[in-house]
């Protein structure tokens, strides 16, 4: 995992300097330019970091389920006590998840009940409407095409 550890230390400070501008910059002098300078600096870092990290979480699997399973827990339980705002974290949580992913083996993750992502989409949903746009799923886990966004071939 050296490798990751070495590209996280790559993109982190860039990272932290997106956080900064979007969480302190005000709407009345926010600089679409200046943001996308930001995300130019360690854009390309974390895009592969992205790619390359599937095939090491995937060999995570060495390690046995229950441990990972212990691991996961305690992350999950981390993550619960840091969600500051459930109008940001859930939306974006669920727009992350692509339940055709592998086939759709995995639709029945995350384990909410039924209802959770309806509750999401005409409750959580509404207060950034324009910043899910962004995200790759719909909250139902669906992949969508986001026509900003040019797709390597």
């Amino acid at each position: 995992m050296e490798k990751n550890v070495e590209q996280h230390e790559a993109f982190g400070k860039g990272l932290e300097e997106f956080k900064a501008y979007v969480f302190a910059t005000d709407a009345s002098i926010y600089d679409g330019k200046k943001l996308r300078a930001i995300i130019d600096g360690f854009g390309n870092i974390l895009a592969q970091h992205l790619r390359e990290e599937i095939s090491t979480l995937l060999e995570l699997e060495k390690y046995g389920g229950k441990n990972l399973a212990k691991a996961w827990a305690n992350l999950e339980e981390k993550v619960k006590l840091e969600i500051e705002n459930p109008y940001r974290m859930i939306p974006m949580g669920l727009g992350a998840v692509d339940k055709t992913f592998e086939g759709g083996k995995h639709k029945k993750w995350p384990p909410f009940p039924w209802f959770v992502p309806y509750l999401c989409k005409f409750w959580f949903y509404g207060r950034h409407k324009g910043s899910w746009r962004f995200s790759p799923c719909t909250v139902f886990g669906i992949p969508r095409e986001l026509p900003f966004v040019e797709v390597e071939k």
